[in-house]
């Protein structure tokens, strides 16, 4: 009988030693140390915020964070166009400047003339000059053309107009197409 008494001693120990297992480790905490919980947990919240609008910046705003590839399309100087402001002060002696309106009914006509003439051999230098660049377009008044303009402040052009240029004055002012033509010999 001794035997089966152990036997049931047996059982009943490691029953208690399973129910020990089972059992939840209580863990209590002071009012400091949850406060300083939540004290960490506000900090990294606000601190990953703030990573968070970093990175939406440089994403969105500066949109340097993502590379792209740039087409870098290289300035382009053109020595044959003039401005009203710089015509009168072009480095040679002697030449032309043709001036019209690229929106105007004649502006293809224009180029043609001004095509033709550059083709010529031993041609004199020719300034173009676009009425509709902003920064002629105050010069352009087909309905107050002054043919008698000497300086800048003078000029008011019509739709198209051929000017010669000696020596930084006015020699000729030319405002009809079959003059234009006849004086560049096109």
């Amino acid at each position: 009988m001794e035997k089966k008494d152990n036997k049931k001693d047996i059982k009943k120990k490691t029953t208690k030693v399973e129910e020990n297992k089972n059992k939840r480790n209580i863990y209590y905490a002071t009012s400091d140390q949850e406060d300083v919980k939540k004290f960490i947990i506000v900090v990294l919240v606000v601190a990953g915020l703030l990573v968070g609008v970093y990175f939406l910046t440089r994403i969105f705003v500066t949109k340097d964070l993502i590379p792209k590839e740039e087409t870098v399309t290289p300035g382009e100087v053109n020595y044959n166009v003039a401005t009203v402001g710089t015509m009168l002060n072009r480095p040679y002696d002697s030449y032309y400047v043709l001036i019209y309106s690229t929106a105007g009914e004649k502006s293809q006509e224009m180029q043609v003339v001004y095509s033709n003439y550059i083709k010529k051999s031993g041609h004199a230098k020719i300034y173009l000059l676009d009425l509709n660049n902003s920064l002629n377009a105050n010069y352009y008044d087909p309905a107050n053309e002054n043919v008698k303009a000497k300086t800048v402040e003078e000029f008011k052009f019509g739709e198209f107009t051929l000017i010669k240029v000696v020596n930084g004055e006015v020699n000729k002012y030319i405002n009809d197409v079959a003059k234009i033509k006849a004086e560049l010999g096109v």
